[in-house]
């Protein structure tokens, strides 16, 4: 049953190394300039980044309840890297990654949020069924890179994400292509078009394609990811240029 009030975007992909994080952070960001009250979860336990691309404070307990950080552009954050000592290893069994998750999700936590960003681990274990299922709407979207090994995982994740009832809007084609300063033209870092296929396959569009050395960390990287969200969301009238 899903419980969490607050509707989420899911960003999945399945293979590590892909960008999730990265592109989470960058969907927050659009969102946020699009004038929602944004929340970011950070589902990987293990391996957090939001605490860094997004540069937060502390979270904080009031009363028994986690209070998120909130970056300098506004959007409130939990995640494990901001309770953790630096560098350390952070090691969980299935039971404790679960029960995390579910704090971590809770409807109290993100009760001022019109919208939360949660940006999944790898794989697809007991505590990315336990998150996907704690927002009552919830729509995906995946990141992949051209490579075989990483098509083949975003595959897998939008299977998932379907034996889980939950939209999937899109794909990003992360890392697709370089730019030649001498040239002045673009180049594909991954031989034929295995995303395009998929996006055909899955019956979805390829939202944006990111180059190398961009940063789809950046809110303006995002924008046609948001673009995509934002009717999902029932929020067409806040898109610009609409």
């Amino acid at each position: 049953m899903r419980s969490a009030n607050s509707p989420a975007i899911l960003v999945g992909g399945g293979k590590g190394g892909v960008g999730k994080s990265s592109v989470s952070a960058g969907i927050a960001r659009g969102l946020r300039k699009a004038g929602l009250n944004v929340g970011l979860l950070d589902a990987d336990l293990s391996g957090p980044s939001q605490n860094l691309l997004l540069r937060c404070s502390q979270i904080r307990g009031e009363e028994g309840n986690i209070v998120p950080a909130r970056s300098s552009e506004g959007i409130d954050v939990v995640s494990t890297g901001l309770i953790a000592r630096a560098n350390s290893a952070l090691v969980w069994s299935g039971p404790t990654a679960t029960a995390a998750i579910e704090s971590f999700a809770s409807p109290s936590v993100w009760s001022g949020a019109d919208v939360v960003v949660v940006d999944l681990p790898p794989g697809h274990a007991e505590a990315v069924m336990k998150v996907t299922t704690s927002f009552l709407q919830s729509n995906a979207v995946l990141v992949t890179t051209g490579s075989i090994l990483a098509v083949d995982e975003c595959r897998r994740a939008a299977n998932f994400m379907q034996r889980m009832e939950i939209p999937v809007l899109g794909l990003v084609d992360n890392m697709a292509r370089t730019y030649c300063e001498n040239c002045g033209r673009y180049g594909e870092v991954f031989p034929g078009s295995l995303v395009e296929a998929l996006a055909v396959e899955l019956g979805v569009s390829v939202l944006t394609r990111v180059s190398f050395g961009a940063d789809p960390a950046s809110g303006e990287a995002m924008a046609p990811v948001v673009n995509a969200i934002m009717p999902a969301l029932g929020l067409t009238d806040r898109i610009t240029g609409t």
